[in-house]
């Protein structure tokens, strides 16, 4: 199953079914709804660990703005070559993706 592109470059978990709030449980571990959820992952190894969090960070994840972008341009050509994606599309994507990029963490250093 091919993933989109912002699941191969991702700043978060994006998530349809999202565990019930604490004060509205019925059952332990019940989903709430077709509310959604997401949940930011951390920006540094320390964040991360400190939190318990198991999912990498992001600095984990991205050595740098050229390794996001490496990894993106990687996903948008198997998205063309499965037929999931046009090839004109690739540049806006790539820097719609580099926008996001310097938006979490405003740092254009490769």
């Amino acid at each position: 199953m091919e993933r989109g592109v912002a699941s191969c470059g991702p700043f978060l978990y994006d998530s349809g079914h999202p565990p019930r709030l604490r004060q509205f449980l019925v059952a332990e571990g019940e989903l709430a709804g077709l509310l959604g959820s997401f949940i930011p992952f951390a920006e540094t190894r320390a964040d991360r660990e400190g939190s318990g969090d198991p999912r990498l960070s992001l600095e984990e994840r991205y050595s740098n703005i050229d390794d996001y972008l490496r990894q993106i341009r990687a996903a948008i050509e198997s998205l063309v070559q499965a037929g999931l994606m046009l090839p004109e599309d690739t540049d806006t994507l790539v820097a719609d993706c580099r926008m996001a990029y310097l938006d979490s963490f405003g740092d254009d250093s490769g």
